[in-house]
């Protein structure tokens, strides 16, 4: 399969290269135009001349066992010129072979360099260092477009290896670039980035997919991140599909987010596309963290190295692992037994806002919310399953220890494991904070939501509508002794109880709709009626107007699940409020007309 989607770098619509003001072009080729007869004369010459300089690639003869170096300089490398007197590249591909170059990169960039590649197929490297297709080393920069970089293998990076140095550097894949069927022999399948150090996946029309971190206990069969190196993904992908799908590792299918015990790691993902939100989907993980892996310091001395998974406007789809199918947020604990934690963030929220706006506002990048209607900010149809196919007792979500779960306006469907969300603790004090979620249509074994811990963290539910998951055994929200606050919620769960827990010391449930409240503590605000939604078989969860649970509530919520306008008033009777329970708030009241003031997108 590897193989047969690299024809992908043949067929890419590639619009004319830009050359701009070139101090000196260089011309490699077979033709009397050219000025060399190897890409690494040209480069070599381009740095003896000084300034930004180009060296353009025409097609018209084998670049096989290649390892071109470029070592402190400002260069474009363009491929696809038909030959030597072309002035354009056209939408022709060049394509550069490491087949036996004798174990090295096709390209080593080293020193402070700033390289821009384009029109090139990167390939076929077989080695034992790192980084197979592209290994950069130093400070700088490197820019992809209009280049396929697959079928590579090395140490770690297979197909690009991006260590910064000194005052870091930057990796940009560009438009009509694509990542394919890269492979570590340990981590990092298709990108490993490390160091001071930025990756920026923004621009339409890319792709990481099929590659592979083949390694015992190998992370990042997409991407590979190391603090301090931060990951900026926004991307909507390649022609309507996931930017990151179809890789695998043993932690990390898709992305493996690590600390290095020294600094923090931040990975952020968000939508550049308001018709094609970014997405993490179709990975698989042979252990943990099938679409992401995230995990703090890994010192066993001292451990005070945090991580952070930031996300906004997404999908995590179609993931498989034995556990954290969509997202595993790992723990660490040092000799003097403290433990680093893992936060993982979802949309916009004081939390959020203070630990995941730095170095600049995503909303600076690109960052854009989805358009209506469109799927957003949702895991879906991932699997807890192990390597032979057979499921197991896994959750979508897995916090470890001292993990902080903080989501807003989340949406999880038709998901198959034992848990949504499982909350694992040994009195360190995990939170699981939930607000504005649609949980339905999942496929469960067990308790939806367990936390475990015995006296340890706090257990939120605001706002949120569980309705049609098929629970095998166990409650929708089950507890030991935690702080736990369930409000403004719906639980159309006939059978299933809506919590368990030793006892109510610790529990307020307020102004929540279930058939039956018998689990709950006493409350005169409490509603025991069934709700009646919209759509449900086509996953319109909305309340109907004459539904029970219309205007019953108030909140501080600008705004539902879907960025829509939270306080609207019906006919129905302002019970405690005008605004629905549950995660949406039934919008009729809002015409074609005046429709502006239903959207309240970019408001918490």
């Amino acid at each position: 399969m590897k193989g047969s989607l690299c024809v992908l770098a043949v067929v890419i619509g590639a619009s004319a290269a830009s050359i701009g003001h070139a101090t000196q072009i260089f011309k490699v080729g077979a033709d009397a135009a050219c000025t060399h007869t190897t890409i690494q004369a040209a480069v070599d010459a381009a740095a003896a001349s000084g300034g930004e300089d180009y060296v353009w690639i025409a097609a018209n003869q084998d670049y096989s066992g290649q390892h071109i170096v470029v070592d402190g300089q400002v260069v474009d490398i363009v491929g696809g010129f038909s030959d030597c007197s072309a002035s354009e590249a056209g939408t022709a591909i060049t394509t550069l072979s490491g087949s036996g170059n004798g174990g090295g990169a096709v390209v080593e960039i080293r020193g402070t360099s700033s390289v821009f590649m384009s029109n090139l197929w990167i390939r076929d490297s077989d080695r034992t260092g790192d980084g197979g297709g592209i290994d950069f080393s130093g400070a700088g920069g490197l820019t992809l477009e209009r280049t396929t970089v697959s079928l590579n293998t090395a140490e770690h990076g297979g197909g690009i290896n991006f260590h910064g140095t000194g005052n870091g550097a930057e990796l940009r894949i560009g438009h009509d670039t694509l990542i394919l069927s890269n492979t570590a022999n340990v981590s990092g399948g298709g990108i490993r980035v490390e160091g001071s150090a930025r990756l920026f996946v923004l621009e339409p029309q890319t792709l990481i997919a099929f590659n592979s971190a083949d390694g015992t206990d190998g992370k990042g069969g997409g991407i590979e991140q190391l603090a301090p190196a931060r990951i900026d993904i926004g991307s909507p992908g390649y022609n309507g599909g996931a930017v990151v799908q179809f890789n695998d590792a043993d932690y990390g299918g898709g992305i493996a987010v690590n600390t290095n015990n020294d600094s923090d790691v931040y990975a952020r993902l968000f939508s550049t596309d308001p018709q094609n939100p970014v997405q993490i989907a179709n990975n698989t993980a042979r252990k943990t963290g099938g679409g992401i892996w995230v995990s703090p310091c890994s010192s066993v001395t001292s451990c005070y190295s945090w991580s952070y998974l930031c996300a906004q406007d997404f999908r995590i789809d179609n993931n498989i692992a034995q556990e954290g199918a969509a997202i595993y947020a790992d723990v660490d604990t040092d000799a003097s037994g403290f433990s680093a934690r893992s936060y993982v963030l979802l949309n916009r929220n004081s939390e959020f806002n203070l630990r995941c706006r730095d170095p600049e506002p995503v909303e600076n990048l690109g960052a854009v919310p989805c358009a209506a209607g469109v799927p957003c900010n949702e895991l879906a149809y991932n699997v807890t399953e192990n390597a032979a196919g057979e499921p197991t007792n896994g959750a979508v979500i897995l916090m470890q220890t001292d993990g902080h779960l903080n989501a807003i306006r989340l949406r999880m469907h038709h998901n198959v494991a034992a848990h949504l969300i499982r909350s694992v603790d040994d009195d360190e004090g995990n939170t699981t904070d939930l607000s504005r979620c649609l949980f339905t249509d999942n496929q469960l074994t067990a308790s939806a939501i367990l936390h475990t811990p015995d006296g340890g963290g706090v257990v939120g539910v605001d706002e949120c509508t569980f309705a049609r998951n098929s629970i095998a055994s166990g409650a929708m929200v089950e507890v030991n002794h935690v702080e736990t606050t369930i409000t403004r919620s719906i639980f159309d769960q006939p059978g299933v109880p809506v919590l368990s827990s030793p006892n109510w010391d610790h529990v307020t449930a307020v102004e929540v709709m279930s058939q039956d409240l018998s689990t709950l503590p006493p409350s005169a605000r409490d509603l025991q009626a069934t709700p009646s939604f919209m759509d449900p078989d086509q996953g319109d969860y909305h309340l109907r107007p004459d539904s029970p649970g219309v205007d019953y509530a108030d909140s501080d919520h600008v705004v539902d699940l879907d960025g829509n306008i939270r306080k609207v008033n019906l006919a129905a009777e302002n019970v405690f409020g005008i605004q629905d329970l549950g995660a949406l708030e039934t919008q009729l009241s809002c015409s074609v007309s005046d429709s502006i003031f239903c959207d309240g997108f970019d408001l918490d």
